[in-house]
């Protein structure tokens, strides 16, 4: 059978059809991707902010604070609370600049994270073979590694949802509607 003039517009016509839908969808991902990334930057430094205030008050006044106390009984010395804030402090600080859209790309915001999980998942072991109370355990470490967790995450499903709509873009074929 001969294709005429006209089936082979047609094609075309779809083929162009289907390269627009494509498009939309990576639009809409980015648009999406950069609200999220955003979003998550934000979260990070409002947490370092609070973080970094919880380690000056744990330097003018240790053991002052609510979530601090019950090391006050464990023979923890105000130096390792403050470090653990400081390092917390600063952890967030680089969650927060790999989910930034555009601040870090691929490779190293990928590194950043990881680091930033290993770091506080060290911390939170460390603070465990202490014995510190629940409570304590998750403000000191355990919403830094909680936070870097969910970062971590969502770069890892961003990234899966761009590879999947740029696998659709090689996947464009000609049909003929019936």
């Amino acid at each position: 059978m001969m294709r005429t003039r006209k089936d082979e517009s047609e094609v075309d016509y779809l083929e162009v059809e289907q390269k627009e839908v494509i498009h939309k969808l990576l639009k809409q991902h980015e648009a999406n991707n950069k609200f999220f990334r955003t979003a998550l930057t934000g979260i990070a430094f409002a947490l370092a902010l609070v973080k970094s205030v919880c380690a000056v008050c744990s330097i003018v006044y240790p053991f002052y604070f609510y979530l601090h106390e019950p090391l006050s009984d464990k023979f923890v010395s105000p130096f390792s609370i403050t470090v653990t804030e400081w390092v917390s402090t600063v952890f967030f600080v680089a969650a927060g600049m790999a989910v930034h859209p555009s601040i870090f790309r691929g490779f190293v915001r990928q590194w950043f994270l990881i680091l930033s999980v290993a770091v506080s998942l060290l911390s939170f072991f460390i603070w465990v073979l202490r014995g510190a109370p629940v409570v304590s355990l998750i403000w000191l470490s355990g919403t830094n590694l909680i936070f870097s967790g969910l970062c971590l995450f969502a770069n890892y499903a961003m990234g899966t949802t761009e590879s999947d709509i740029l696998k659709l873009h090689r996947n464009v074929y000609s049909y003929k509607k019936d």
